[in-house]
């Protein structure tokens, strides 16, 4: 009687074998995210930077995506639309930084696509080239993950059938290289993103990264003045990064050193507040660091128990 009910008991107490698999699946993913987000905390970056508008518009990957998508890939493409296109996305932002829709005007009827702009607007030629290098720069991104998850998927198919193909296993990676290096001078279009596999892309934690950098980077391009070389808005004016060995890296602009761009009232302000900035997210840098130590502790800890 009493061996029957610690058998019973034993039942009882016991997890189901798909429960434990389960379990240690999803920690595994969640580590996985973990380890995502340490890689942003590697360095700490303060930036301080006047701006001439402050929204309170939130990141909306899709909304970003779609701006830097539209982006033409050359920048012969990227005036030849800024010229015919009066809906292009990016003409309302170069006709900011016109006084007058004249001026505008009389730039758009200088450029030629398949010459640089004139001297007067070579700090536009600057502007356009930016513009190209952010879409280059997603593109690239999303060529690496691609690359990624086909070579995983080759090396996962190479082991489950040696002789899967009659093509011999290095002729077809070469092979399926060549695909993905054509396919991704293409990223995908906001429609296909909302289909498999593409939809993946978002729940990716690097590309999402890159594309919130990029983005922001786009938001800075948008400035009023931002192409005028007298400007002093959307300018970062200093900069620390502080690496996880103690490296520090601090960068000024030169505008804090030209009283006919900042004066001293000026600069002395702009350096405290980078002062102040600095010490606060470094403190909270440590704080946030220290907190995700003890949680990996207990989580390790975890784990192992099952």
């Amino acid at each position: 009687m009493m061996t029957s009910n610690l058998s019973q008991t034993r039942q009882q107490t016991e997890q189901p074998p798909g429960l434990k698999t389960d379990t240690r699946d999803r920690l595994q993913d969640f580590l996985q995210g973990l380890k995502e987000a340490l890689t942003d905390l590697i360095a700490l970056e303060v930036d301080t930077i006047v701006v001439t508008e402050i929204t309170g518009n939130k990141f909306n990957p899709y909304s970003a995506y779609d701006d830097i998508y539209k982006i033409p890939d050359t920048t012969v493409s990227l005036k030849e639309k800024l010229k015919n296109d009066e809906n292009f996305h990016l003409r309302g932002y170069f006709a900011k930084k016109f006084k007058t829709q004249e001026d505008c005007e009389t730039f758009l009827a200088t450029i030629n696509p398949d010459e640089r702009l004139p001297g007067k607007y070579k700090d536009f030629e600057k502007l356009i080239i930016r513009y190209v290098e952010l879409k280059t720069n997603l593109k690239r991104v999303y060529k690496i993950i691609k690359k990624s998850e086909e070579a995983a998927e080759n090396y996962q198919n190479n082991n489950d059938s040696q002789n899967s193909s009659s093509i011999p296993a290095e002729e077809n990676m070469d092979g399926t290289e060549y695909l993905i290096d054509r396919e991704c001078k293409k990223l995908p279009s906001l429609p296909e993103l909302y289909t498999q596999p593409q939809q993946e892309l978002f729940r990716d934690g690097t590309f999402m990264r890159e594309l919130r950098n990029i983005r922001e980077l786009f938001g800075a391009l948008k400035g009023a003045n931002a192409a005028n070389p007298t400007n002093i808005c959307d300018v970062i004016y200093a900069q620390t990064i502080i690496q996880i060995d103690g490296d520090t890296i601090n960068r000024f602009h030169n505008y804090l050193f030209d009283k006919d761009k900042v004066d001293d009232d000026e600069k002395q302000f702009l350096i405290e507040t980078h002062k102040s900035a600095v010490a606060s997210g470094t403190e909270n840098w440590r704080t946030l660091f220290e907190t995700l130590l003890n949680f990996i502790e207990k989580i390790i800890g975890a784990v192992g128990r099952l």
